[in-house]
């Protein structure tokens, strides 16, 4: 056993002279005094996905202002905001005035359509005028009945108020577009993004979404594609949704996103820091045959870029499997440089 292990170790040690005698002849040390520090990356074969990136927006199903049609002074506040709430339950209070005045109404338009009635069938007043008197009658009904029923606002379903925006005394006027309160209910998210007429052909119903915010990644999939752009922007709405982590999230706030309409395996792939313009990189070209030397010359290759993801490119043409390319310290290289990889 012993004599094995000497034998290897002789082996290494004739292998490293004679790559290192090689050197001598092709460059001396003096030429790689000033040579600049890179580290490389083999160029192998694996699996690579075609990403689109987009900023997408938040929304809950259920968040909206809630604009009483009833105008009026507000008597009571029942709520604050934060405040999570059931569905019908008493948010505010309209004053009793306005309910009292349509009442009067109502009684007083009741009280003219019965005489007309009686003035009807002796034959003083004509169909027509009775009808008048009629509408009036059902008109002041109507106005009464609506103010019954939104002297009381109530919450359209169950949520959280996220702002009240009038105080108790004050007038309210459904012409505020604000509202008296907002509310919303976070059960129910989903994400609407803009994406391009050359993207949306890409896409498909089903269709994995990856959803990125601060250091957090969801798994969504694509549940609507609008069949009309956008009138101003010209984009198309897709929509996204997932499962979980409601609490994180916000409504109107925006996240990443990145569609997967396409993927490849076993191609040709390097990292995407090699790049050093659209489709150029910098190979390292070691200093003869051996493969233990790691000073070289850097040697610019122009190549045909395929397929795109965060983190890789697929090489259709230009690099071969095994070649090393230079992903640090590649920025400003010259062509013909002499360079060490980190570590030689």
């Amino acid at each position: 056993m012993r004599y094995y292990l000497y034998l290897i170790i002789i082996i290494s040690v004739f292998t490293l002279v004679a790559c290192g005698g090689q050197q001598e002849i092709e460059d001396t040390p003096e030429t790689f005094a000033g040579a600049r520090f890179v580290r490389t990356e083999k160029v192998a074969i694996g699996n690579i996905e075609r990403v689109l990136n987009y900023s997408g927006q938040v929304r809950f199903e259920q968040a909206i202002n809630i604009v009483p049609s009833m105008p009026g002074r507000i008597e009571r506040i029942y709520v604050r905001e934060g405040q999570n709430v059931s569905e019908n339950q008493i948010l505010a209070r309209i004053d009793q005035n306005s309910l009292e005045q349509a009442e009067l109404n109502f009684t007083i338009a009741e009280r003219n359509f019965e005489r007309a009635l009686s003035l009807l069938e002796d034959g003083a007043i004509d169909q027509r005028s009775f009808e008048e008197i009629e509408l009036m009658m059902q008109a002041a009904k109507n106005a009464f009945e609506f103010a019954s029923d939104n002297l009381l606002v109530r919450a359209p379903f169950a949520g959280t108020i996220t702002s009240v925006n009038f105080k108790e005394n004050e007038t309210y006027s459904p012409m505020n577009p604000m509202g008296l309160f907002r509310i919303i209910n976070n059960n129910n998210i989903y994400l609407e993004v803009n994406v391009s007429n050359v993207d949306v052909r890409m896409l498909r119903l089903r269709q994995r979404a990856n959803v990125r915010f601060d250091d957090v990644e969801i798994v969504g999939f694509v549940s609507f594609i609008s069949p009309e752009n956008d009138m101003m922007t010209g984009l198309n709405r897709v929509r996204v949704e997932f499962q979980g982590f409601n609490r994180l999230l916000r409504n109107n706030m925006f996240v990443h996103v990145e569609f997967i309409p396409e993927y490849r395996n076993d191609v040709l792939i390097i990292p995407r820091t090699a790049l050093v313009g659209e489709d150029m990189v910098i190979k390292f070209k070691t200093i003869g045959d051996c493969p233990y030397d790691r000073n070289g010359r850097a040697e610019f290759r122009r190549i045909k870029i395929g397929m795109e993801d965060r983190h890789f490119i697929e090489v259709l043409e230009g690099l071969s499997e095994g070649e090393f390319v230079i992903i640090e310290g590649n920025s400003g290289l010259e062509d013909g440089a002499a360079v060490v990889e980190f570590g030689s």
